[in-house]
């Protein structure tokens, strides 16, 4: 039996590339289900009639590196899951673009339906490619100190880390320090709960809905689990991570969340852009590839769908 294929879209702009997306991916037995950003002031309203959309019941308002991102995953996976709406779960974000034929994306889903689509490096060993390993994510305190910069607190330290941390902190966030000081000096070690190991990855997924079950089943019963990642930096890159690879089974898993993403040194993955086109046509070749994160322009979409178009 052909599986159905539910598309997870997370959005916050840009209703025209959304909608370009949603038509894009538009195929026999493929849904779509939105979550838009509270803090969002576009115009979804024509998305909105599209017969193959849903929209969530409700909107989390987003902070970047924050735990409400996590939240707003839970809670969007939470109502696919009462809905029954796929057998697989496609999570992009709406800045996301495929490279490869609808006829291609489902094929390759529908016989990989067994598998699970998520990145993981086995975090504090070499595995993973972050700072100390990402020691400082588990055990230090996160503190926002602005829009997308957050300083990493490890209390009881005397450290050179730390001390660049509290300088941060006085630097963004003046009025924090006080807090900052305070968690030094007086905050618990943070222990990562429950014996799990923890793992670091892509926040994007491809997950059969089994899968999917059982990472919010986990959440759900475990509430500790998410209390504690309250105060971790960036927890989205670790969360859906850290439970697939100690939950599911491991000859399951394959390593990949199925698109290319521009990483650079910036926190935040780097835009393609319709100059990229050697690396289009690398992704467009590589049989494992099947979108791109992310797309700057319609522009771009439109070169890609040509491409796409001239190589099916």
């Amino acid at each position: 039996m052909p599986i159905t294929i539910t598309y997870l879209i997370f959005a916050h702009n840009n209703a025209e590339f959304l909608l370009n997306l949603i038509e894009q991916l538009s195929y026999p037995h493929c849904s779509f289900y939105i979550h838009i950003d509270r803090k969002s002031k576009e115009d979804f309203s024509t998305i909105q009639k599209l017969a193959n959309v849903r929209f969530t019941s409700k909107n989390i308002e987003i902070d970047w590196g924050g735990i409400s991102m996590v939240e707003a995953l839970i809670s969007s996976c939470q109502e696919i899951i009462d809905l029954k709406l796929g057998d697989t779960i496609v999570f992009l974000s709406g800045n996301d673009f495929p490279i490869k034929s609808n006829e291609y994306i489902y094929k390759y889903l529908n016989d990989n339906r067994d598998k699970n689509f998520i990145t993981g490096g086995r975090m504090l060993t070499p595995e993973c490619n972050w700072e100390e390993y990402g020691r400082r994510r588990l055990e230090c305190y996160a503190l926002r100190v602005g829009n997308r910069k957050i300083a990493t607190i490890e209390p009881h330290k005397l450290s050179i880390s730390n001390l660049k941390q509290l300088v941060k902190t006085i630097i963004y966030s003046p009025n924090n320090i006080v807090k900052a000081l305070s968690i030094w000096r007086k905050y618990p070690q943070r222990k990562h709960p429950n014996n799990l190991k923890p793992y670091s990855g892509e926040f994007w997924w491809v997950l059969p809905s089994v899968s999917l079950k059982t990472i919010i089943s986990y959440i759900a019963a475990h509430p500790e689990f998410l209390r504690y990642h309250q105060n971790t930096s960036n927890p989205d890159e670790i969360i859906f991570n850290t439970l697939a690879h100690n939950l599911l089974p491991h000859e399951n898993i394959m390593n990949s969340c199925l698109r290319y993403i521009k990483w650079t040194n910036s926190p935040s993955p780097s835009n393609v852009t319709i100059k990229d086109k050697k690396i289009i046509d690398e992704c467009l070749s590589n049989p494992n590839i099947l979108f791109i994160r992310k797309i700057d322009s319609v522009e771009t979409c439109n070169f890609i769908k040509n491409r796409i178009a001239a190589n099916p």
